[in-house]
């Protein structure tokens, strides 16, 4: 005998006719556990094994083994069921969030498919199963038995194990990462479960792209559980909802500071680009209602916008990403268009250029002249009262004035303001003074502290520079108009030529000092903040959005600061050089005073002899004394002045000599632009060329000419890109073969064609290299290296050398050789075209 289980024959092996229970009985048995409820022989048992059913055991259920494993299969679909409830139970209660609301009613609803077949099996057990010997109509007739049961719940288990399995998934889980979950059971391979995982996820989705559509459109925020992937940045953020303006705080960036992305709660079809853009288009709006006042804009044109995206859903995630992307574009060029208009970024910036980037030079001057006296007082003694109103005095007196009246509502003159920091007993008030420009809401997240605080650093430097401007010219007024035009005076006089040997040298060290100073402020002002002002005003006037705006910005005063030595790294090192050597600049002018009240002193002592001698003369006496014929100067006030000067050279020289030894590693380190410094403070190698005249060891090997056609971000990749040929054809390399060990190079010269058609109007660096061949040999053609062929270096006589490691693979250290190189700054223009007029005759 056999019984038809689940579409298969299975051999009845296990018929015990003792007092068994009829099968209808435990039919009905079956229908109530399969819908959660504990039957007579079924029992659910979370330790059980297998399905979690116990079925009460033989001696005291006497059935077939076929039937009880059907109890076990079928009593699975309760397990199943009840794991499927309580998961829904949960998630209708107080707390839950609405994504997982909205599984929860996904999932009742499939649990009410459930229920109509449930219905449907009810009916069917009414019908009386057929007994041996009815009629074969009784047999075709719709009643219940195990088979038939297991035939029905076939489906309905497969589909309860699905959302069993997607509820355990799920579990502890809520918003992005709930809908991660189910969205990853939509990329299975049974056909059946991606359906119901699609269909669930379609209905999870429906909040989530309500909250996505109201933070675009409007900026609301309204997430008590805490579901979405935007959240505020305020500390109570996760215990309580947020609207548009809860973001706004006291001393707080209302665009940094307001909402920001929790990437665990991004789901996986949610890209992160379009989540920043997301977070963005939300933000702008809050931006824009918040911080520019511009909350008419954000109620005329959200309802408008809102109506596309109101019917979106999960599989419509590209016009999602399209409306999402155009709404963005929409509200950035509303926000950027405010800032430019009603926030005035173009005239704060000028303002920011002006004042605390000293480019208004007669406010700079205005200001040297009434903050002088105050700031030359100790720190403790200065007060920010007067300093902010001798730099109201400044700033009527430029000739920016008209703007700083305040004749425009938020002028200079409000926004301007001189701070005073602490400072010690030796400081003064040049040492704590700074110039702040107040600015709020909204340019206050572009022109945050931070940027302030950067822009108090050059602030400084660029002080410091005019203040020694101005104290170098103070000196050379003194020598020049006083000292010179009273050596005249001093005729015949025995100090006469030690005055004029003590003013050249002074004059000397002045054009040195000066020379230092006025270029450094060229660097700094005009191949340092001029091309980066340039840069970030264009950029500024493009930004799309506020973001790019902010990051232009930042970049600019990056760049700035690197360059003009500020930044981290080597710069550290060469900054307090780089102070000393100006504040000795600086020093220079009380020298030239002291110096010039010895000739003033002198020149009143000689006036007194003339009229003692006039005197004498009057009287019949000799006209001169012996005291008369002294040095109007004593030799022990011009020795002291000469040794004064003497040291001051040396220690400013030690000085500048030690701050351009470092500058190389700086550029190297921060911008090749800074070699452009080094080359205007040392063009003629008077401060890094060595007193003592040495020869250069020659070590042979071979001379190569680079070439890399642009003059930024350089690296050494660029010019092996364009190594340049010898004009006679015997390759790239010119080769040392003629002198010793202990000689120098000497003179070399060879002819290098350019490549075809090469021209940089732009400017090209030009890079010569120098490779020794004392310690390894490198492959080469005998025609153009001769001797270096047989591995044999003709200059130290050297002889079976090994090949040179050139590569990034690991050496010994006797197989790496030296290389030299050096640069230069070339421009290529192409020959012209035309044939060259010949030069007319000159009659």
């Amino acid at each position: 005998m056999s019984v038809l289980l689940r579409g298969k024959a299975v051999p009845d092996t296990s018929i015990n006719t003792i007092d068994q229970v009829k099968e209808s009985v435990l039919v009905k048995d079956v229908l109530r556990t399969v819908q959660g409820l504990t039957g007579r022989y079924n029992t659910f048992n979370a330790t059980a094994a297998g399905s979690g059913i116990a079925v009460a055991p033989q001696e005291q259920l006497q059935i077939p083994g076929r039937w009880r494993a059907a109890l076990h299969e079928l009593g699975e679909l309760g397990v199943m069921y009840k794991r499927v409830q309580a998961a829904i139970a949960e998630g209708r209660g107080q707390g839950s969030g609405s994504v997982r609301q909205a599984l929860c009613a996904a999932l009742a609803d499939e649990v009410t498919d459930f229920y109509r077949l449930m219905a449907v099996l009810e009916t069917q057990l009414a019908v009386p199963q057929p007994m041996p010997g009815d009629e074969p109509a009784a047999a075709a007739g719709p009643y219940l038995s195990l088979p038939r049961l297991q035939l029905w719940l076939d489906e309905p288990l497969r589909r309860m194990r699905l959302l069993a399995a997607l509820v355990d998934s799920c579990a502890g889980a809520g918003g992005g990462l709930l809908a991660g979950g189910v969205w990853a059971a939509t990329n299975v391979g049974d056909p059946l479960a991606r359906s119901y995982a699609v269909r669930i996820l379609h209905q999870m989705c429906v909040p989530l792209f309500d909250m996505i559509r109201r933070w675009v459109f409007e900026g609301v925020l309204e997430d008590p559980a805490c579901e979405f992937f935007v959240v505020p940045c305020s500390s109570d953020s996760s215990s309580s909802g947020s609207t548009a303006g809860a973001a706004a705080g006291a001393g707080r960036d209302l665009w940094r500071d307001a909402y920001r992305l929790e990437p665990a709660c991004v789901p996986p079809f949610i890209t992160a680009e379009l989540a920043e853009t997301i977070l963005r288009a939300g933000k702008s709006i809050n931006f824009l209602r918040d911080a520019c006042g511009d909350a008419r804009w954000v109620q005329e044109w959200a309802p408008a916008a809102a109506g596309t995206a109101a019917a979106l859903g999960y599989g419509q995630l590209p016009v999602l990403e399209r409306v999402v992307v155009s709404a963005g574009r929409s509200i950035d060029a509303r926000l950027m268009a405010v800032l430019h208009s009603s926030g005035e970024l173009s005239r704060h910036c000028q303002a920011i250029r002006c004042y605390l980037l000293l480019g208004q030079g007669d406010f700079v001057v205005a200001l040297l002249d009434v903050l002088g006296l105050e700031l030359n007082k100790p720190a403790k003694d200065v007060s920010e009262v007067t300093l902010n109103h001798l730099l109201r005095q400044a700033l009527l007196a430029s000739a920016g004035g008209g703007g700083a009246r305040g004749d425009e509502e938020g002028g200079a003159v409000d926004r301007l303001r001189a701070h005073k920091a602490a400072g010690g007993d030796a400081e003064t008030g040049w040492d704590v003074f700074s110039l702040h420009y107040q600015l709020g809401p909204p340019l206050s997240s572009i022109f945050t502290p931070a940027a302030q605080t950067c822009y108090s650093q050059l602030s400084k430097l660029l002080w410091l520079m005019r203040r020694t401007e101005r104290s170098l010219g103070s000196a050379w007024h003194t020598l020049k108009v006083e000292v010179e035009r009273s050596l005249p005076r001093f005729a015949g006089d025995a100090c006469v030529p030690r005055l004029a040997e003590l003013l050249r040298r002074c004059l000397r060290l002045r054009a040195e000092m000066a020379h230092f100073n006025i270029n450094l402020q060229y660097y700094i002002n005009l191949e340092v903040l001029e091309c980066a002002w340039s840069e970030f005003t264009a950029a500024a006037a493009a930004a799309p959005d506020l973001d790019c705006l902010i990051a232009a910005h930042e970049k600019f005063l990056a760049a700035v600061l690197a360059r003009a030595l500020l930044g981290p790294g080597q710069a550290e090192k060469l900054r307090p050089q780089l102070t000393q050597l100006l504040k000795m600049c600086m020093g220079l002018a009380p020298l030239v005073a002291r110096f010039n009240e010895r000739v003033q002193a002198g020149v009143l002592a000689l006036e007194r002899r003339a009229a003692d001698a006039a005197s004498n003369t009057a009287r019949g006496d000799w006209g001169s004394t012996s005291s008369q014929h002294e040095p109007a100067v004593s030799q022990q006030d011009l020795a002291e002045m000469q040794q004064a000067v003497a040291k001051m050279h040396d220690k400013y020289g030690a000085l500048l000599k030690g701050f351009l030894t470092g500058l190389p590693a700086a550029a190297n380190e921060v911008n090749a632009e800074v070699r452009f410094l080094l080359a205007r403070l040392n063009f003629s190698d008077f401060y890094t060329r060595s007193p003592k005249a040495g020869t250069e060891e020659n070590h042979g090997g071979r001379i190569g000419v680079k070439l890399c056609p642009r003059r930024h971000s350089l690296d050494q990749a660029c010019f092996d890109q364009h190594q340049l040929q010898r004009a006679d054809g015997l390759g790239p390399f010119v080769y040392i073969l003629h002198g010793t060990s202990k000689g120098t190079l000497g003179s070399m010269s060879a002819d290098f064609r350019l490549p075809a058609g090469m021209s940089c109007h732009g400017g090209c660096v030009l890079q010569w290299e120098y490779l020794t061949m004392n310690s390894c040999y490198e492959a080469c053609d005998r025609a153009a290296c001769g001797v270096y062929a047989d591995r044999r270096n003709p200059v130290t006589g050297q002889g079976s050398m090994g090949t040179c490691c050139l590569g990034s693979e690991s050496c010994s250290v006797a197989d790496i050789p030296e290389v030299f190189r050096n640069c230069a700054d070339i421009t290529i223009t192409a020959a012209p075209s035309g044939p060259t007029q010949p030069p007319s005759p000159t009659p």
